[in-house]
C-alpha cells in the first residue's frame, strides 16, 4: 500500500499540482497493467470475479450498472455475459456530442458494437435510456482507488459526472497494485464504496 506526492520544481496551483499528480498515477498504473502476462492476467481475474459473485450485495441487486472492460482493464465481459440474461444490466454508452454517458438496458450480446475508442457499447438512441433512479448497484472503472473511496479515472469525467445522480452502492474492480492510500482528489470528485481485487474487499 503507498500514497502518491509527487514533488514539483516550481510553485503551481493546487488544481494544476492534483492534475499533474493523477496523471502520473495515471501513468504508472497502465505501465503496470499492460505487463501482466495473459496466464497471470486470467488467473487475477478469475479470482476478482469470484469475490464479486460471492459479494451479497451483488446476489441481492437486480438492476446493475457494469462497463464493458478494454483490453488490459479488468476483465468484465465474463461477467456480463453469465449474467445479463438473471439479472437486468445496464451499460454506459458515451454520446460524444455532449461528453456524457447513456444508460441501457442489454438484452441481447449481439447489441454489443465497438463505440467510443473501441469499448464494446449499445449503439446511441437504439433504444429507451435507463433512469440512474433504477440503478441497484454500480461496478465501475478506474485506473487507481484509495482507502478513503476516492478514484482516478481516465480523465474525461463521464463516470463522475454520471455517479452524482446516482445513489446506489459504488464498486471498483482492481488488481491490488491498483490501490494505493491516498490519492489526490478534487473536492468534486464521486467516491466509491468498496473496491475487489483478486486478495480483498475493502469497504470504505
Amino acid at each position: 500500500m503507498k500514497s502518491f506526492e509527487l514533488k514539483l520544481k516550481y510553485p503551481r496551483s493546487r488544481k494544476t499540482r492534483i492534475l499533474i499528480q493523477k496523471q502520473k498515477i495515471r501513468e504508472e498504473v497502465k505501465r503496470k497493467r499492460h505487463s501482466l502476462g495473459l496466464l497471470k492476467k486470467i488467473s487475477l481475474n478469475k479470482k476478482i470475479r469470484a469475490n464479486l459473485e460471492n459479494l451479497q450485495d451483488f446476489k441481492n441487486a437486480k438492476t446493475i450498472l457494469i462497463y464493458t472492460s478494454m483490453k488490459d482493464e479488468v476483465d468484465t465481459l465474463k461477467i456480463i455475459k453469465k449474467h445479463f440474461k438473471e439479472k437486468r444490466l445496464i451499460l454506459p454508452t458515451v454520446c460524444k456530442d455532449s461528453n456524457t454517458l447513456k444508460l441501457y438496458h442489454l438484452e441481447n450480446l449481439k447489441e454489443l458494437k465497438k463505440g467510443y475508442q473501441g469499448i464494446l457499447e449499445i449503439p446511441h438512441c437504439t433504444k429507451n435510456t435507463t433512469l440512474p433512479s433504477e440503478i441497484e448497484l454500480c461496478i465501475i472503472p478506474g485506473l487507481a482507488f484509495d482507502l478513503n473511496g476516492n478514484r482516478i479515472g481516465y480523465g474525461k469525467g463521464f463516470f463522475d459526472s454520471l455517479l452524482k445522480n446516482i445513489h446506489a452502492k459504488k464498486i471498483a474492480l482492481a488488481y491490488d497494485f491498483q490501490i494505493y492510500e491516498t490519492l489526490p482528489c478534487h473536492e468534486d470528485d464521486v467516491p466509491i464504496n468498496s473496491i475487489i481485487t483478486e486478495s480483498q474487499i475493502i469497504n470504505i
